[in-house]
């Protein structure tokens, strides 16, 4: 008995470690700067180094200048001049000379920059790119294991702490953001910290400080990666307000309205002050950087905004942005793999939680013990029903409503505040891999499920990284 309880212990370690291998490989594998505007985030990073600030207006360095031409260069296209060539300026960037860091959080740059000073000490390298990349990668490879241990904490063994460990990771989309220079990385350690002490708090009745402090380390890197606090929000709200709904009978965890008031301000009030921070220090206007796009008005914004609503943003998506490719070919086939696989397990966590969701509305926690058996109810097999499980379905619905209403919220937003259209990525959903994994294998409690997600979700990490193991 106590080798089988070891064995997924011992998988899901040999598991993190492959990966954790393979992401720091190609973290320092010298690729060019990527298209996701990496130039931008290098430039911010080397600016925290030196104690600066991007403000509107802000010409972008030489050291991006450097790196772009003498350096690893631009995966979308080289500057025309050569490596030391005066005519090397700002104005001889493509995308524009000057920098759009300022939107961004400071939290993450000067963070990369102070973990670049350290590991430059250690190893020696004066590469600051290399450094600001390893930083990305420790950030993702943190959020891997801290999901392993708040999976733990829920309650999760066997094929579902494996699967809700491997799941946030078994798409590239993630991946990449750990082997570049982007706040993006840290989305799966913020996403773990909100959704694990959330649901700690929930099931243990208290807790809401540690669940404060995680959002409050999300809401300081980035909007993007506070995101999922969104379905806590709104469960809060539905269970303050609607208190006798039939669906939510069950529940006995009472957030009080202190507590939505501190997790609205954690998460809107950086968006206001970094805002007029933003305007105070600008010298030039949005039209003078984005001048460059087409106008909009009110009815294209209209036509975005239900086009973003119309859309599901899932994480779990291929996006062929990592190039390192493996040559064996066991490694060849779980990279390949790993190329259709995402789909597949964005469909098996969206479509089970909504499934989920259905049975147990329609059944009422009753004759669905096919699809989600619990612990033996003595003399009987089925369900027994608790108060955690209706907090969880709770945070199940918010969750997927803020994933449906932020793009077009955010789209919306965009255009108010820089007064341009342009669409949603998928990627900005990131951050919710920890959670919905949580959430699809807190509800779903089938054997096969957990075992079909561990094994796909495994191998699509392993191949993902495979190139470099």
């Amino acid at each position: 008995m106590a080798a089988r309880r070891a064995i997924p212990l011992v998988v899901l370690s040999l598991f993190i470690s492959l990966f954790g291998a393979g992401l720091f490989t190609i973290a320092q594998d010298g690729h060019p700067l990527s298209v996701i505007d990496e130039h931008i985030h290098f430039d911010t990073a080397v600016k925290a180094g030196q104690g600066e600030l991007p403000y509107r207006g802000m010409l972008l360095g030489q050291e991006l200048l450097d790196e772009w031409v003498c350096g690893v260069g631009h995966e979308g296209g080289d500057i025309p001049y050569p490596c030391g060539d005066p005519r090397v300026t700002p104005d001889a960037i493509p995308s524009g000379k000057y920098s759009t860091g300022y939107g961004h959080y400071p939290t993450y740059f000067f963070a990369a920059a102070g973990f670049q000073k350290i590991f430059g000490a250690i190893t020696g390298s004066e590469d600051l790119l290399q450094g600001f990349r390893v930083f990305s990668a420790l950030t993702l490879f943190l959020g891997v294991v801290a999901t392993a241990v708040f999976g733990w904490l829920l309650g999760l063994r066997g094929a579902r702490l494996i699967a809700v460990t491997a799941v946030p990771i078994a798409t590239s989309m993630v991946v990449f953001a750990g082997t570049i220079v982007n706040p993006t990385s840290t989305s799966v350690l913020a996403g773990a910290l909100i959704g694990g002490t959330g649901l700690l708090w929930m099931r243990r009745g208290r807790g809401f400080v540690w669940f404060a402090l995680s959002v409050a380390f999300a809401s300081s890197i980035a909007v993007t990666v506070v995101l999922p606090a969104g379905g806590f929000g709104l469960a809060m709200l539905v269970a303050l307000i609607w208190k006798r709904a039939a669906f939510f009978r069950e529940l006995e965890w009472h957030p009080r309205w202190w507590q939505l008031g501190t997790l609205s301000a954690l998460v809107l009030l950086p968006i206001i002050a970094w805002g007029r921070f933003i305007a105070a220090r600008a010298t030039v206007s949005n039209e003078a950087l984005y001048g460059f796009l087409p106008p909009s008005g009110k009815k294209d914004i209209l036509v975005g905004a239900t086009l973003e609503l119309s859309l599901l943003h899932t994480p779990w998506r291929e996006t062929h942005g990592i190039k390192s490719q493996p040559e064996s070919f066991i490694g060849r086939l779980a990279h390949a793999f790993s190329e259709g696989a995402p789909i597949w397990i964005g469909t098996l966590i969206f479509g089970g939680i909504v499934v989920a969701l259905l049975l147990q509305r329609w059944y009422k926690f009753s004759t669905v013990d096919a699809l989600l058996p619990r612990a033996q109810v003595t003399g009987a097999r089925g369900w027994a029903p608790t108060a955690f499980d209706a907090s969880v379905n709770l945070v199940a619905l918010g969750t997927l409503a803020t994933i449906i209403v932020y793009p077009p919220a955010l789209r919306i937003m965009n255009w108010m505040n820089f007064g341009f259209d342009f669409p949603i990525v998928d990627r900005y959903s990131s951050a919710f891999t920890p959670l919905l994994a949580m959430l699809a294998l807190l509800m779903i409690r089938n054997r096969w499920f957990a075992m079909l997600l561990a094994v796909s979700a495994v191998l699509t990490g392993l191949g993902t990284v495979s190139g470099a193991i």
